[in-house]
């Protein structure tokens, strides 16, 4: 009797005891488990970093929506939201970049600007792509806004671009735009680009708005270019422009080059032009046009 006694009240502590060498165990082990970092599968990781994404494209809508609301002046909104497609681009380019040519295409040039400075390269091969993908509509627009993007005095760099996509349907215009303002600085290097372009021609109007420019500033270093120029219609127009910008100044170096225009029609209308009636070419006349060359 006296065991059984001792064994009822010493059974309760035994059990206290058993318990908290339990939950001390546990409490260890668990301390094992949160001490590593529990190994993600590529899937579920793949998934977590599109549920960020997401995410961050919903923070950037809200945001977007929030500054639309909040400007009632629209040079102010310009503005703001130039500087936010900015630094939307350079987060989510692809993102900033679709989202400003549905809503604010003139802002473009701002959603490229931020992604051209995270990534120099990735903005030209993703709207080349597109091309391939079937969604040409939309190449002429983001062409011309990663052309914007571009300082305006980097020729290099705007001319190097303009090429990639010159023979796409709605650039013709961009390779006119790059070729004009080269020429104003650079006649020489914007004409042997437009020459040089992968099509294997030039639009005629950029070639002959440099040529008659460069005409009128510097027509010494024009006439040099004229007869390096080979024979064709693009030479003979040079002929006529360059004989019109020099005409005032020097008509009878004019008239020599208006009368070695080779297209009768383009030689009488730039005669006509002139004010003039030319004799007909003999042998004065070429020799006098070669001094001139």
């Amino acid at each position: 009797m006296i065991f059984l006694r001792i064994a009822f009240l010493i059974a309760p502590w035994c059990f206290v005891w058993l318990v908290a060498i339990g939950c001390s165990r546990q409490d260890s082990v668990l301390d094992e488990v949160s001490a590593e970092p529990f190994p993600l599968s590529e899937v579920a990781g793949a998934e977590l970093a599109e549920s960020e994404s997401d995410r961050s494209g919903d923070e950037m809508l809200l945001r977007y929506e929030t500054i639309a609301e909040s400007h009632s002046d629209p040079l102010g909104l310009r503005k703001v939201l130039g500087e936010f497609y900015q630094e939307w681009g350079e987060c989510a380019g692809e993102a900033a970049a679709l989202h400003a040519l549905e809503q604010h295409r003139s802002l473009l040039p701002q959603a490229f600007a931020g992604w051209v400075r995270n990534d120099a390269d990735a903005p030209g091969r993703w709207v080349l792509s597109l091309v391939d993908g079937g969604r040409r509509e939309r190449v002429a627009w983001l062409a011309a806004g990663l052309l914007h993007s571009l300082p305006p005095d980097d020729h290099r760099a705007r001319s190097q671009w303009v090429a990639r996509v010159a023979g796409h349907a709605g650039c013709e215009e961009l390779v006119a735009e790059v070729a004009t303002s080269w020429g104003k600085q650079h006649p020489q290097q914007a004409l042997d680009w437009l020459e040089g372009l992968a099509q294997g021609g030039a639009p005629s109007a950029a070639t002959e708005k440099i040529f008659s420019d460069w005409a009128e500033t510097d027509p010494a270093m024009a006439s040099t270019r004229l007869t390096q120029m080979a024979a064709g219609p693009a030479k003979d127009r040079a002929r006529g422009l360059l004989a019109k910008a020099i005409y005032r100044d020097d008509p009878e170096t004019a008239r020599l080059w208006a009368s070695s225009i080779a297209d009768e029609n383009l030689r009488q209308i730039t005669r006509r032009l002139l004010g003039e009636t030319v004799p007909a070419v003999g042998d004065k006349i070429p020799g006098l046009l070669s001094q001139a060359e």
